[in-house]
């Protein structure tokens, strides 16, 4: 078993918590642990370092910034934040335009939300991208030491999935699987399964 192959493990085993029986979810929580003990430094190599954090939270600040400035607003100078909802007929059914793309039209929203975004204009937006390209390229620069190191940590990553790994994993007898268990299921445990 390679170490990549304990990560679609861990993705299966996670799904199975819900199923009954005390041996069987024994069996899950213990190779659960033993997965996590064992990916526990592949994970840590995924993880954006504090600078890379302190880089994102720096371009983050002066987009929204940016954002504030150039952004659209109303006579109070408030932004402005549109929605792009699907048009509904008569009959209450969503719209559909002659490609069946749904038929959308744009809705100032009173907030923002994860369906809204600022209102710019077409001259706006592309001074705001030109400026945040800047501002990345410049950010980047200066960050150059942590993303070289978050560069070397993805390529370990890369080559530590790859290495075999020794895991002995927490065996279940047959009897004792849940019976709602599908043939698929089934045979993406089978090496917990114990004949």
């Amino acid at each position: 078993m390679k170490n990549r192959d304990l990560y679609g493990m861990r993705q299966l085993l996670n799904s199975m918590k819900d199923k009954k029986g005390t041996k069987f979810a024994y069996a899950i929580t213990k190779n659960l642990g033993k997965i996590g003990k064992k990916l526990e430094k592949l994970d840590e190599l995924q993880l954006p370092s504090d600078e890379i954090q302190k880089y994102q939270k720096e371009v983050e600040t002066k987009r929204m910034k940016l954002l504030e400035e150039l952004v659209e607003k109303d006579k109070e100078g408030k932004p402005i934040f549109i929605k792009m909802v699907q048009k509904i007929g008569e009959d209450k059914k969503p719209l559909l335009l002659e490609d069946g793309k749904p038929d959308m039209e744009r809705i100032v929203a009173d907030r923002m939300d994860k369906d809204a975004s600022f209102d710019l204009t077409d001259e706006s937006l592309e001074k705001f991208n030109e400026i945040i390209k800047k501002v990345n390229e410049k950010k980047k620069e200066e960050f150059k030491d942590a993303f070289d190191k978050q560069t070397e940590n993805q390529n370990n990553f890369m080559s530590l999935l790859e290495e075999d790994c020794e895991i002995e994993l927490h065996k279940v007898k047959v009897e004792n699987l849940p019976d709602d268990l599908n043939a698929n299921q089934i045979e993406a445990l089978d090496l917990l399964i114990m004949e």
